[in-house]
């Protein structure tokens, strides 16, 4: 795979809603889904993680990887696809923690 222009990119516009994610992650007991999204020949490609532009919804944590395998010669782009927590989730676990700690000292 080469670049007609040294501009040239390649947009995943993943869509897919924070909760439909969360049921799928659930049900497989996972934290992340993975997906293989496409595979090149390594020695005649000239793109790079740089030149993908991932977009997903709101609440939704995505990152791409390249998977060079040396046998085939082929490069695999691979998309990871987890919920981001809840702000409010995270601070119910921050306060929850820093009551414990606070009776921790207390007792002392």
């Amino acid at each position: 795979m080469t670049k007609d222009a040294p501009d040239s990119q390649i947009v995943f516009d993943i869509n897919i809603s924070k909760d439909d994610l969360q049921i799928y992650l659930d049900t497989l007991g996972a934290e992340t889904l993975e997906w293989n999204l496409m595979s090149f020949k390594t020695d005649d490609s000239d793109f790079d993680l740089a030149d993908i532009i991932l977009k997903t919804q709101a609440g939704i944590d995505g990152e791409l990887s390249f998977l060079a395998d040396d046998s085939s010669g082929l490069t695999t782009v691979q998309l990871s696809l987890g919920v981001v927590p809840e702000p409010a989730l995270a601070a119910a676990i921050l306060g929850a923690l820093a009551l414990s700690l606070a009776a921790r000292r207390r007792r002392k």
